[in-house]
């Protein structure tokens, strides 16, 4: 391989670390505002109950409410959302292995 294809594996690799980085700052973000929402919705629902005797609206709706929106509901998305930062981070530490390697493969060169 010549020295710009050795380099060339290697930004591949520096692109790839960053952008699955930059996907794992977004699942970040995204967990932080699916937790806030569905505390918001909680709260909305647990407020809600104290109005179910006054109409069978109020009933069905707080029903309706509370099976979209409970704590079971929020941890399930919680889970998958930590399940693609785990993906993410093993994609990064992936990215970073390779990384070292062509890093090698170019200082090897580099010195024949």
């Amino acid at each position: 391989m010549t020295r710009e294809e050795l380099v060339s594996e290697y930004n591949y690799y520096i692109r790839k670390k960053s952008e699955y980085t930059a996907k794992l700052n977004a699942n970040s973000v995204l967990k932080g505002e699916i937790e806030s929402r569905f505390d918001t919705c909680i709260i909305n629902s647990e407020e809600m109950n104290g109005y179910c005797d006054c109409s069978n609206l109020f009933d069905e709706l707080s029903s309706d409410y509370t099976d979209k929106f409970s704590e079971t509901k929020k941890q399930e998305m919680i889970d998958m959302l930590n399940a693609l930062d785990t993906y993410l981070n093993n994609q990064i530490m992936i990215a970073q292995y390779c990384i070292y390697y062509w890093d090698e493969k170019i200082k090897a060169y580099d010195e024949q």
